[in-house]
């Protein structure tokens, strides 16, 4: 039975998405990652695409520039989550503004994909983490929304502003994201 296939039948049956693909694999591979790749890379604005377990799949060099001589991280929520540049320097408001909905959004994919040892490993590491445990911890939303508002960042070269986090599903890899990053600077 293919994803699809699965998908409809719990939808007939339960009249309700599945609440995790058939397969463990789903989102992990993007089948697609050279047109994806291609299609990021064309966009204006900073835009990424992740796998299921937030591997980094493509990325642009708008992207790229949030990050200190372009050392752009392997996992997009672990940087977020748990090092001191995200946290400390970028990501302004971290505790308050960021965290909770990342956090959250690791919380939906453990539930989505329960054998997933990268994402298990990533869930070990935040309850361990002095600083993202706690909020971690705290947290019962198990919603993946994202509400779409300016969320206060400062951009390594283009300094202090907000920026409006635009997701987005591929339909050919459930789980994977491809994320557009809106970025108005301060006009003071």
């Amino acid at each position: 039975m293919s994803e699809d296939e699965f998908t409809q039948v719990y939808l007939l049956a339960l009249g309700q998405q599945p609440p995790h693909p058939l397969s463990p694999d789903v989102g992990i591979a993007v089948p697609s990652a050279a047109a994806w790749q291609r299609a990021v890379a064309g966009q204006r604005e900073m835009a990424y695409v992740v796998n299921a377990q937030w591997d980094l799949v493509a990325y642009n060099d708008r992207f790229a520039e949030l990050f200190p001589e372009g050392a752009v991280p392997a996992n997009a929520l672990r940087w977020v989550a748990l090092t001191p540049q995200a946290r400390e320097g970028v990501l302004v408001q971290w505790s308050t503004r960021w965290a909770p909905s990342v956090l959250n959004q690791l919380r939906f994919a453990r539930i989505q994909h329960p054998g997933n040892r990268a994402l298990a490993q990533l869930h070990h590491d935040v309850l361990g983490d002095g600083v993202a445990g706690p909020i971690y911890r705290r947290g019962t939303d198990l919603s993946v929304r994202c509400e779409e508002e300016a969320l206060p960042l400062r951009h390594p070269t283009r300094g202090p502003g907000t920026v409006t986090v635009l997701l987005s599903e591929p339909v050919s890899s459930r789980g994977a994201r491809h994320v557009v990053l809106l970025f108005e600077a301060d006009r003071t």
